[in-house]
């Protein structure tokens, strides 16, 4: 029995270029230290962490309460006392939100940011946001 050949293809190709997760991380943390803009963050390793290690039940818990939440919550004092909260998810040229991460995002508002310059963008569109 004969089988077709298989034809083989390039994967569509973004015009924005790959960048790592972890690098746009990176870059983030530094331009929110430049700035001295405060932020909440819980870091990948610590989910992967609670997979490996922690019991079910506290597996459940955390997953339950911190599954979908941003990468990024960056907290902008607005000048009043109070302080302004921006959610912003940062995701690889191809990466895509996950289940609950979609629902959170519409629900919330969040920025999803591929690149350095989305990054950029974001940042000086929340602290612009807080001065008004």
């Amino acid at each position: 029995m004969m089988y077709p050949k298989k034809k083989w293809s390039d994967p569509p190709k973004s015009d924005i270029p790959h960048v790592p997760e972890a690098a746009l991380q990176t870059f983030m943390d530094d331009l929110l230290e430049y700035k001295h803009i405060r932020s909440i963050r819980i870091p990948d390793g610590i989910f992967r962490w609670v997979q490996v290690n922690a019991s079910q039940g506290f597996r459940a818990w955390f997953n339950k309460v911190f599954a979908g939440f941003p990468d990024n919550l960056l907290l902008i004092p607005t000048g009043q006392g109070y302080m302004k909260a921006f959610p912003i998810e940062l995701k690889t040229a191809t990466g895509k939100l996950h289940g609950k991460q979609k629902t959170r995002a519409k629900e919330q508002g969040w920025k999803v940011c591929r690149s350095t310059t989305d990054i950029v963008v974001a940042v000086d569109e929340a602290e612009r946001v807080a001065k008004e």
